[in-house]
């Protein structure tokens, strides 16, 4: 079950052990329930095993409400700036 809890005034979404497409219907629900006033998803998918959830937040991924995405030093972490 994936965690998704919010921390101060972003979302955080946890995707450990989820499929590509089980992650991808979360995110997109997750984004179209959000309100308007969140403008930050910190998105949890992990590096060490594996890169399939990166994959597809790099390159597949797109949402209406996303207008820039940052990786920083932590590999394993997204964050999703908002509309």
């Amino acid at each position: 079950m994936p965690n998704v809890y919010y921390e101060d005034s972003r979302l955080v979404v946890d995707l450990h052990q989820l499929l590509v497409d089980e992650a991808k219907i979360l995110l997109i629900q997750q984004l179209d329930m959000l309100p308007t006033n969140i403008k930050e998803v910190k998105v949890i998918h992990g590096f060490n095993h594996g890169n399939a959830l990166l994959d597809m937040l790099k390159k597949d991924f797109k949402h209406k409400r996303i207008s820039q995405r940052y990786r920083g030093m932590n590999k394993g972490i997204t964050i999703f700036y908002l509309k």
